[in-house]
């Protein structure tokens, strides 16, 4: 295989995938017709494709968050680890795992607990994995962990430098996707929906900071793909099986932030799921009274961006009603407003 294919990836991806290579998360399962497929395991199995021609990469790809976009990630990185340490290609076999199961089956089930203590006691993810199959509930340990990873991640030691930001903010979005694909998407499959809106609002909160402190023309479109990676935790959040007082709440706390500053960058997120996300009688309602309270807000300056933006919303709240163009246009009119 071609010696510089780790200049492929950045250092952070990279050191995550030799990661996972050493921690065995790679399974290999065909080499045909110049294409491999391998599984690599997060919090869900990511499908790995790479295309080799004669030693050389041609072609990759993942199903996972990260390489949505069109990057390379540290599943591939893993695979590439595991190709360049192993001397043949694995077909697709089911013998290994027969013996596993037989195994399991005819071992002792005292040294089974005692070999799945000692597991645990080594493996933070797989301790937390356990408690949340068999004790359901989270410990204040469990909350603190991943309180404490959102607090890293925006961790910058009081520091935003012109000169590093790049590399500050190329690091915040690696870790945040890493966040949503393994932690969040745990948490998810648990149903552990209060706690994943409290995490939300956590990195909301610190983002709407950056935001409002450090956005400008070299900035802005760091911002933009690290609040649209945060907000798909809320999006999959409202998507879940929630009950109808986390909703309410979700949707009180969006038009609150909506309000507070209705020209932030970070709100067209917040807009789209106030719009799409809610759409029973009372939130159209409580959308519309919204919508209207502000624009007498900010109709005796017209120029201003606040007015621009709420008299946008509201088209869209109306569009999304499936007002028709004579409704729209008579709304519009009202406020000679036109919509490019």
């Amino acid at each position: 295989m071609e010696e510089a294919w780790e200049g492929l990836f950045t250092n952070k991806v990279l050191e995550r995938g030799r990661l996972y290579y050493i921690e065995g998360r790679v399974e290999l399962l065909s080499y045909e017709n110049t294409y491999l497929t391998a599984e690599v395991y997060g919090t869900d199995y990511y499908n790995v494709t790479i295309e080799l021609t004669e030693n050389f990469i041609k072609g990759m790809s993942c199903d996972c968050p990260y390489a949505a976009n069109h990057r390379y990630c540290k599943h591939m990185a893993a695979v590439l680890y595991s190709i360049e340490n192993s001397n043949l290609i694995l077909a697709d076999d089911n013998s290994e795992n027969e013996t596993i199961k037989s195994l399991i089956d005819s071992a002792d089930e005292d040294k089974l607990k005692e070999f799945l203590d000692e597991i645990l006691e080594n493996d933070m993810s797989l301790r937390r994995e356990f408690k949340f199959r068999f004790k359901g509930e989270l410990s204040k340990e469990d909350q603190d962990f991943y309180k404490n990873k959102i607090n890293l991640m925006f961790n910058f030691n009081g520091e935003f430098l012109e000169t590093d930001y790049i590399e500050i903010l190329d690091n915040l979005e690696i870790n945040l996707l890493e966040f949503i694909e393994e932690d969040i998407e745990e948490l998810l499959k648990h149903e552990k929906y209060p706690f994943i809106f409290e995490l939300f609002k956590n990195i909301y909160r610190q983002l709407y900071f950056l935001v409002e402190n450090y956005n400008n023309e070299n900035t802005e479109v760091y911002f933009k793909e690290i609040g649209r990676h945060s907000f798909k935790i809320l999006n999959k959040l409202v998507n879940s099986n929630i009950d109808e007082k986390l909703k309410d709440n979700i949707f009180n706390w969006s038009l609150k932030k909506l309000d507070y500053n209705i020209s932030s960058p970070l709100n067209k997120y917040l807009e789209s799921i106030i719009i799409y996300k809610f759409d029973n009688p009372f939130y159209i309602l409580e959308k519309n009274d919204f919508a209207d309270r502000k624009i007498e807000e900010y109709k005796d300056n017209r120029d201003s961006d606040d007015f621009k933006n709420i008299i946008e919303f509201k088209y869209k709240i109306l569009k999304s009603e499936g007002a028709g163009k004579k409704k729209i246009n008579r709304f519009l009119s009202k406020y000679n407003y036109k919509i490019n």
